[in-house]
């Protein structure tokens, strides 16, 4: 063998396999759960979605989601149909979007649970607001991300209206919860 062979080889594999070593450390869904948790004077609601897109990325700390409003399911058409056109105006906002950073560190490949906190920007409904989440994370094997989150949002904050009929009344602040098992990009 050559002797530039010799070194260019090895050096070729070096980089591949670095490379790997970088792209699993971002982890991708497009199958998320995405619930809101709204309560009223006369009942409680959820809105949930099954299709919450996103990533983490542990190199960069970089962590990226959104859900497509129209996909919400209260279980009642009617009230689906009127929460997108009346309060959410879906035709002209139709993501919830997070983009922020990891404040705390996601241990890789650590099989119990980690607390992890975020800081970034919701965007809802043309408004956008810094919030920080906080959550947690866990590795089922070493190709499976799985994370759960919460957080409240007041309606106000988004330029929502708080919907009412009649009697009913809905609360301000809603309940978010997200969670979604990622597997390496």
């Amino acid at each position: 063998m050559m002797p530039a062979l010799k070194f260019i080889l090895p050096l070729f594999f070096l980089i591949t396999a670095s490379g790997e070593v970088v792209s699993s450390q971002q982890f991708y869904t497009e199958e998320g759960t995405t619930i809101f948790i709204s309560d009223s004077s006369m009942e409680t609601f959820e809105g949930t979605s099954q299709k919450l897109v996103g990533m983490i990325s542990l190199q960069d700390s970089v962590v990226d989601f959104y859900v497509d409003l129209n996909t919400l399911d209260t279980g009642i058409k009617l009230r689906n149909e009127h929460m997108r056109e009346n309060f959410l105006n879906t035709d002209k906002h139709q993501f919830a979007s997070y983009y922020g950073k990891l404040v705390s560190t996601i241990e890789p490949g650590l099989k119990d649970t980690q607390e992890v906190r975020t800081r970034g920007t919701f965007s809802l409904h043309g408004e956008k607001k810094e919030i920080e989440v906080n959550g947690k994370a866990v590795f089922e094997d070493e190709n499976t991300l799985y994370i759960e989150a919460n957080w409240e949002l007041n309606l106000h904050d988004y330029n929502i209206e708080v919907p009412k009929f009649l009697f009913l009344k809905v609360n301000e602040v809603q309940v978010i919860e997200i969670s979604a098992t990622l597997k390496p990009k």
